[in-house]
């Protein structure tokens, strides 16, 4: 299987390989797919969620 930021990154075709590389943009919006997919080991929350919980918890 393929890793999402791979599948990401192949689903830009008309994006040359430099713009990958260079294009912070196309950076961004492979991290934030990523970051808002549900996963089982987080009980089906989202890395974003959890990461917003966990800084909730250590500021009281």
């Amino acid at each position: 299987m393929t890793s999402l930021p791979r599948r990401a990154i192949d689903a830009m075709t008309a994006v040359t390989y430099s713009d990958v590389i260079v294009g912070t943009h196309n950076l961004d919006t492979v991290v934030a797919e990523h970051n808002s997919r549900p996963r089982k080991t987080l009980g089906w929350e989202t890395p974003a969620e959890r990461l917003s919980i966990l800084l909730a918890t250590t500021r009281q």
